[in-house]
């Protein structure tokens, strides 16, 4: 396979998990967690289901990658304070972190429907 082949595949590989995670989002922001099924993401997402499982074993798998990005976006921005660094500079980045991400990340991380998903804390 020829570089610019693997670049395309990359390319490809890319908007197929930006479909996936776009469309999970929407979902999310939806209905609670046990309404949203692969066979219904794949098809709003415009893929086959085999897609969806080239990259992702369940949809708990797809619920932990995006938890685990937005807590890795907070240690981020936390790991930017200087110490020492008092309590309140710390809060400070916590409610500017999670108060500058998109509505799903409210649901995912604080709808009780999916807390079940959830072994990242």
């Amino acid at each position: 396979m020829s570089f610019s082949d693997k670049q395309r595949l990359d390319l490809r590989t890319q908007k197929t998990l930006e479909a996936i995670k776009g469309t999970f989002k929407k979902m999310i922001c939806e209905m609670p967690a046990d309404k949203i099924t692969v066979r219904e993401l794949a098809e709003r997402a415009q893929i086959h289901r085999k897609t969806f499982y080239l990259h992702y074993d369940s949809i708990e798998a797809l619920y932990q990658e995006l938890t685990e990005e937005v807590i890795q976006g907070y240690y981020d921005a936390i790991e930017k304070l200087v110490p020492p660094y008092s309590h309140k500079d710390a809060n400070r980045v916590f409610f500017e972190h999670f108060s500058s991400q998109e509505k799903y990340v409210e649901r995912l991380l604080c709808d009780a429907s999916y807390h079940n998903y959830c072994t990242c804390f």
